[in-house]
């Protein structure tokens, strides 16, 4: 296998090419038992061995462009120092005992970089389940009508299911919660005055 504390790259440099790409160079490792470079990063600290860490390249070439994003897709949610380490690769999942390091800074940028999609989707989506019940409950509180008294414990009643199953109890029991109220509003109303139909 060859001497594996003498051959590992060198040279490794981490370059932000763009926010969320960080350009790797590096000088692979010489001998005839080398099989390439392996290449892995991590976040707030170099990783500690060859399986420690995100995976980012492995391979014969010299260079590498990183893109960065969790493991939803969503790039915003990365920040801060990204730390990387290249090994020489052997057969047998075997590497080199010494490697490359370099590690690069990523600036917060302005606005809080990319605009998360998933958090605006659920943003849409809680007004789309709600909108209609809290137009009843406008009606309810300028009208004072049983009708829109009815109709808005009703609507709430029904996006309970929808909403519980897209964003959790949490949200759910305030809304059980507003539909109480409503019922008592609507039994106080409808005792003490006579509210029109």
């Amino acid at each position: 296998m060859g001497n594996v504390t003498t051959y590992c790259p060198t040279q490794l440099t981490a370059t932000l090419a763009a926010p969320y790409q960080v350009s790797l160079t590096w000088v692979s490792a010489t001998g005839n038992d080398s099989l390439g470079t392996m290449i892995r990063a991590d976040y707030g600290a170099y990783p500690t061995n060859p399986t420690n860490g995100e995976l980012v390249y492995e391979g014969n070439g010299t260079a590498f462009t990183h893109i960065l994003e969790d493991s939803w897709g969503n790039m915003s949610a990365i920040t801060g120092d990204i730390y990387y380490r290249a090994w020489n690769a052997y057969g047998n999942a075997t590497y080199s005992v010494c490697y490359a390091s370099a590690m690069v800074e990523l600036p917060e940028l302005p606005g809080g970089g990319m605009p998360d999609m998933t958090d605006i989707a659920h943003i849409l989506l809680i007004f789309q389940y709600l909108g209609f019940p809290s137009l009843l409950i406008v009606i309810c509180f300028s009208k004072r009508n049983i009708v829109a008294f009815i109709a808005a414990i009703m609507s709430i009643g029904l996006v309970l299911g929808p909403i519980d199953d897209a964003f959790g109890t949490y949200l759910v029991v305030p809304l059980i919660l507003l539909m109480v109220g409503f019922g008592v509003m609507f039994l106080r109303d409808a005792w003490e005055r006579r509210v029109e139909l």
